[in-house]
């Protein structure tokens, strides 16, 4: 067998220090995107955002849309957050997130999962307001991207369509004096045919019957006595006056 020289021992030696440095660089890794969340949601976009990579250069964000695969939307991101347009109300949208690294050629592992499904916003700003004896209008404020709007009631512990309108008022008739009712409205967007609701608002509770006399005030008055006025209520047969002693207040109002 042929001795190996010392020269010979060095370059092995060399190579073996060579092929373990190419080995740990192959095998190193950018550590998992994690906290992959939606910052932002409305009926037709999300604003996606991230916790940032140690060494990441960019991030490439990856779509799946009704399970038809992964698609790759952007890879060259340099922030931490994307803003996607352009969805559609009540599709489901899978997310996913990793770091890259270009120079080195490194790739983390994808984030987890993250699914959002665009829908239009919760109503807001929902009162009722007596119409008259026996109805009620209610009012709310508009959400954007709806297509109208679902009034509802309680009925029998279900709620129940009264009407849909696409303004941002309605008024409901045919209550019943000294009932009280419950109402809600939601808004919705339709997409191909089918209506895509959002959050139902809060309930509003309404009994029905004779609402509060306004604007009473003494039209003319002398040392004795004095005339009252106040707005024409409708559906009323009559009113009752009455009057407060402040030289006898235990009698109180009568």
């Amino acid at each position: 067998m042929k001795k190996l020289t010392k020269s010979t021992v060095l370059v092995f030696m060399c190579l073996i220090i060579m092929l373990s440095s190419v080995t740990f660089a192959s095998a190193a890794k950018l550590d998992r995107a994690t906290n992959l969340r939606a910052t932002a949601t409305t009926y037709n976009s999300v604003i996606l955002s991230w916790d940032a990579v140690s060494r990441a250069q960019s991030y490439q964000l990856q779509v799946n849309i009704g399970d038809t695969g992964w698609k790759t939307l952007s890879k060259t991101i340099t922030k931490t957050n994307f803003a996607i347009t352009g969805l559609t109300t009540g599709t489901t949208y899978v997310f996913r997130v990793r770091g890259i690294n270009e120079s080195s050629n490194e790739y983390g592992d994808y984030s987890t999962k993250l699914t959002v499904t665009p829908k239009v916003g919760k109503v807001g700003s929902f009162k009722a307001t007596t119409a008259s004896m026996t109805s009620v209008k209610l009012s709310w404020g508009k959400v954007s991207g709806a297509t109208a709007y679902n009034v509802q009631k309680l009925v029998d512990g279900s709620w129940k369509t009264v009407k849909n309108v696409s303004g941002t008022s309605y008024t409901v008739t045919g209550l019943k004096a000294g009932t009280t009712y419950s109402f809600r409205v939601r808004a919705y967007r339709t997409v191909s045919g089918s209506k895509k609701y959002g959050t139902a608002s809060s309930t509003v509770k309404y009994t029905a019957g004779v609402g509060k006399v306004a604007d009473v005030e003494i039209s003319s008055s002398d040392y004795n006595s004095a005339t009252l006025s106040w707005s024409k209520m409708s559906g009323v047969t009559g009113y009752q006056v009455y009057k407060y002693d402040y030289s006898n207040k235990s009698k109180g109002w009568y």
